[in-house]
């Protein structure tokens, strides 16, 4: 492994890159990232995935105006059953996808997200 003259292993594409997903819980809708373990939830989709990646750039932001914490706050994922359930929208969405040619209306549904960051 090589280490940057920082210390650090080197940030790599993939490691910029956060598992998400958005599912409807009765009367609402979740979104939740499972690389930072953090969820929000919120009367519309699109309401909810923006109130995650408002939370999401806290997080991040909050990583690094505290660097005793920042590896924690980085590296926090989120419980296996989340990360399991990331999986298997995944999995449902992509045999969807080969089997059917009209698109179905989804009560969930998994994306990846960029890590929002600034060049220094």
């Amino acid at each position: 492994m090589k280490i940057s003259h920082y210390g650090e292993p080197p940030v790599k594409p993939n490691d910029l890159i956060l598992r998400c997903y958005i599912e409807k819980q009765g009367s609402v809708w979740v979104a939740a990232c499972i690389d930072f373990c953090l969820a929000a939830q919120a009367s519309t989709a699109d309401i909810a995935v923006g109130k995650l990646h408002a939370q999401i750039k806290d997080h991040i932001q909050e990583a690094f105006d505290n660097p005793e914490f920042t590896s924690k706050l980085l590296t926090r994922k989120a419980p296996l059953r989340f990360i399991a359930k990331f999986y298997w929208i995944l999995l449902k969405e992509a045999v969807h996808r080969r089997l059917t040619v009209k698109p179905k209306k989804q009560s969930n549904h998994a994306f990846c997200d960029h890590m929002p960051l600034k060049p220094a």
